[in-house]
């Protein structure tokens, strides 16, 4: 391995261990146990949820009774499909949120909709995973240990032979305090190997 390919082994591996990471997704049910039907008070439901980019939405009801349309924000309002509304009829539809912004689902069977079964959510962005949170330092030194007891004497142990220190492609390790400084480093190594 070149040592560009090494410096860039090595930045790829720090950004990953210390820049954060997307949180999981949460997988919500509609209507949870009483699922997707008709006479369904989906704003109560989704109210106090927090929708996500990455999360999925699945809609669970009796195949060939119900389906799900995902349609505007004015065909919700009128309970109106239009022949732009993307179908799914499965019965137990999954639907996973892909970008930020309100989403207005309903069911396209007659009367459906009219009667309560329609869903709007707001998406958004995707949550990243909480930072570890540092230990605080105490406010003043803690005491000194006690002396350990004295050791007998040592017996005499015969010279070993060390190894010459790595010179050839060997990389300082730096331990990173931030997402911030380790960003930096990344972008400072890019820049030097272009």
């Amino acid at each position: 391995m070149s040592h560009k390919q090494v410096l860039l082994a090595v930045v790829l591996f720090v950004s990953g261990a210390v820049l954060p990471r997307p949180a999981t997704a949460t997988k919500y049910v509609v209507g949870d146990a009483d699922g997707w039907r008709p006479g369904g008070d989906y704003t109560t439901w989704a109210k106090g949820k927090e929708f996500r980019v990455g999360d999925t939405l699945e809609f669970k009801y009796v195949k060939g009774q119900h389906n799900v349309l995902n349609v505007t924000g004015p065909d919700f309002q009128s309970c109106t499909v239009s022949t732009t509304s993307l179908l799914r009829d499965s019965g137990a539809d999954v639907i996973t949120l892909k970008a930020a912004g309100k989403k207005w689902y309903l069911c396209g069977v007659a009367g459906h909709c009219q009667r309560g079964q329609k869903l709007v959510i707001t998406v958004l962005p995707a949550a990243l995973a909480p930072q570890p949170t540092p230990v605080p330092s105490p406010p003043y030194p803690s005491p000194p240990a006690p002396a350990p007891p004295t050791p007998p004497a040592p017996t005499p142990v015969p010279p070993v032979e060390k190894a010459p220190p790595a010179t050839s492609g060997a990389l300082p390790t730096t331990v990173f305090p931030s997402a911030a400084l380790a960003a930096a480093v990344v972008a400072v190594a890019v820049a030097a190997m272009a």
